[in-house]
């Protein structure tokens, strides 16, 4: 004769005794026993989930994130009892999981997800801009400067965020742009290719010029300034001599 189990209980069978006869975690949760008389009977999570038992209830029994994945749980029931982006990530769940649980983007950053992990699992560039990613970060994901441009990224952002002068005039950023963004002169014309001319032409004086490396020869001949302003620049009479300057001029 088979006994049931609220009678093999009255009887003083104890949990771990009726575990292993075989009754389920199922048939302990129709009886309401607590997830924590069942742990310690020896029942697992995956036992506890396919009772019936709520991630929320085994959490609150001191089942780690871990054995919760173990067990079987999803993201999105994780979500629902509560846990934070980090604590999944702590316990093993992927950023994936977390996208398909409906953690959001701003979760998952700060869980501590990198932005090549985000973009692997399709958040999109605006989406990770919108949660406050830094340039820097997003470049280091492998954003590239087009994208974050279509995001709305100032111009000095980008550049201060390590994209260069040469990334920046390739995707249509002009000279002014790029002066005024705090581009250096030296990397507006080894970087961005631009001419002494196109920089002066945009209110480069002759001192940044100078500094930006432009030959002496190519600011006389192409821009046009004279000895005076070579002078005041701080050219030498030799340096001067040397690109076709007299003394007298």
């Amino acid at each position: 004769v088979g006994f049931r189990l609220p009678e093999l209980q009255a009887a003083g069978y104890t949990k771990k005794e009726l575990k292993r006869a075989g009754f389920s975690a199922q048939e302990f949760k129709a009886m309401a026993t607590p997830v924590g008389e069942l742990q310690e009977a020896g029942y697992n999570s995956s036992e506890l989930r396919n009772g019936g038992y709520k991630a929320q209830e085994l959490k609150a029994a001191e089942f780690s994130v871990a054995d919760l994945r173990a067990g079987g749980y999803t993201a999105a029931q994780l979500s629902v009892a509560g846990l934070a982006a980090a604590e999944l990530k702590n316990g093993g769940y992927s950023a994936g999981e977390m996208v398909t649980g409906g953690y959001a983007t701003g979760d998952l950053k700060d869980a501590g997800f990198s932005v090549k992990v985000l973009r692997s699992v399709g958040i999109s560039v605006k989406e990770m801009a919108s949660v406050g990613f830094t340039v820097s970060e997003m470049r280091l994901g492998g954003c590239s400067a087009e994208e974050l441009t279509a995001c709305h990224m100032d111009v000095a952002d980008l550049f201060n965020g390590g994209f260069g002068g040469k990334q920046l005039r390739a995707i249509g950023f002009t000279a002014l742009q790029l002066k005024n963004a705090g581009v250096p002169p030296v990397q507006l014309r080894k970087a961005a290719r631009f001419t002494a001319v196109e920089l002066h032409n945009i209110g480069c004086t002759l001192l940044e010029l100078r500094s930006g490396g432009y030959p002496l020869k190519q600011l006389k001949d192409e821009v046009g300034f004279n000895a005076e302003d070579f002078r005041k620049a701080g050219y030498t009479a030799d340096e001067l001599e040397d690109v076709g300057f007299s003394s007298k001029q």
